[in-house]
């Protein structure tokens, strides 16, 4: 037979790189120049990726701040709240021990 002129897809390409740790017994030792070169729009893809994974533990770690702000803030308002309630009787009994 006469061997086949036709290049694989870029997709059958992806399936046949196998993932980190795994290795086919059918696979060449070595890769192509173009397996080990990263492409530009690759790295440029996996610099958005790393900046947005960096991005998102920031607004996590943001998120966890501002939610323990909140907290201290509310227990400051209560505790606030409750000095305004003690002062405010403390003033009624003065008014009313006054008047008599």
């Amino acid at each position: 037979g006469v061997p086949s002129l036709t290049l694989p897809s870029i997709s059958e390409d992806d399936e046949n790189v196998p993932e980190e740790g795994e290795t086919s017994p059918l696979s060449p030792p070595t890769r192509s120049p173009m397996h080990v070169a990263v492409s530009p729009r690759h790295a440029k893809f996996n610099s958005r990726l790393e900046r947005r994974i960096v991005e998102k533990d920031i607004g996590r770690n943001n998120v966890d701040r501002l939610d323990t702000q909140v907290t201290f803030l509310h227990q400051h308002v209560a505790n606030l709240s409750q000095e305004v309630r003690n002062a405010i009787n403390a003033l009624q009994e003065l008014a009313t021990t006054s008047n008599t």
